[in-house]
């Protein structure tokens, strides 16, 4: 029969089939795992450590390491300090009796304890403990979870009973989405061939957040990639179409959050115009001359006009179309 599971924070491995995961023993700190990218490392505060044994909750089995940590008193503590933020950790223990109290705490916010034994165990200490509280010695495990992630998870004893054996696993979940931090959305950009692009202001909220970013196609003049804000640049389209990069904006983790969700913006550059043909007009003294309709190809082009003989009744110079005016 399984215990149910209070399930909270999601996980990269299957807690279901717990028997799999590995459990970290004591004395191989600092472990890298593998399936997370993440390095933990431990120390300890009058923990010793025991072979490990056995025990059931539910007609399930909890082994833990070999050697596996022996928190048996209050005045004990294990610290977990981890390479990036975590959003969760899993902990198996075992060897467990009637009126022990584990504590559990992270340096970034309050924890929630999730998939734990349904057997005689349940949370105290506003829901950051769990106590068990049966005539049999059992085991089990939890997942402590803290939203937006932690670097240093604390577990402690209230040293009721001869204590239990606790073991990490490696079920480490990457904090992800940046807890509070999120990059600004930056404004598209669209330029013409040959004009200058000024450096970007990218910014965070809350502010202080420090940059990455790569740009999908060197094409338009602006680098692969980069730190802090893009550079101002010259952009370039030498062909007779548009064309368009992406630039994406990333933020590393960082103290208690995980990175922020990268940010996208395009950057489009359009060819230089070229005027389209335009008829030659000749006309009779004093017949009325329509105004111009230039343009461009592509099509969007702003104009500026002379006119070489003023004579005609035109004026020596103007922008957008020549107006209408009598010869």
């Amino acid at each position: 029969m399984l215990f149910p599971l209070i399930t909270k924070a999601q996980s990269p491995c299957n807690l279901s089939n717990y028997g799999s995961i590995p459990k970290i023993p004591a004395t191989s700190y600092p472990y890298f795992s593998a399936g997370s990218g993440i390095t933990v490392s431990a120390s300890t505060i009058g923990v010793s450590t025991l072979s490990d044994v056995s025990y059931s909750c539910n007609g399930q089995t909890f082994p833990t390491s070999n050697p596996a940590w022996w928190l048996n008193s209050a005045a004990q503590s294990i610290t977990l300090t981890f390479s990036a933020p975590v959003s969760s950790i899993s902990v198996i223990f075992n060897g467990t009796n009637s009126c022990e109290e584990f504590y559990f705490a992270s340096n970034c916010g309050t924890v929630s304890l999730s998939n734990y034994c349904g057997s005689g165990y349940s949370l105290i200490n506003g829901g950051t403990g769990l106590l068990y509280n049966n005539a049999t010695t059992t085991g089990s495990m939890v997942t402590i979870s803290v939203p937006g992630g932690a670097t240093v998870f604390t577990l402690t004893h209230n040293g009721c009973g001869a204590g239990s054996r606790i073991a990490l696993m490696d079920c480490i979940v990457p904090a992800t989405g940046g807890g509070s931090t999120t990059i600004n959305q930056p404004a598209n950009i669209t330029v013409c061939n040959g004009a200058n692009v000024p450096a970007s202001a990218f910014t965070s909220t809350p502010a202080g957040a420090s940059f990455a970013w790569t740009n999908s196609n060197t094409a338009i003049g602006l680098a692969a990639s980069g730190t802090g804000n893009t550079p101002s640049f010259t952009a370039s389209n030498t062909t007779t179409a548009p064309i368009t990069s992406t630039v994406t904006v990333s933020s590393p983790a960082s103290g208690c959050s995980g990175a922020p969700t990268p940010v996208n913006y395009t950057i489009t550059v359009n060819p230089s115009p070229v005027v389209n043909p335009i008829a030659n007009i000749t006309v009779c003294n004093g017949a009325s001359v329509p105004a111009s309709a230039f343009a461009s190809t592509p099509a969007g082009a702003s104009f500026t006009w002379t006119n070489s003989n003023s004579t005609i009744g035109l004026a020596a110079s103007g922008s957008g179309n020549t107006p209408a005016f009598t010869a």
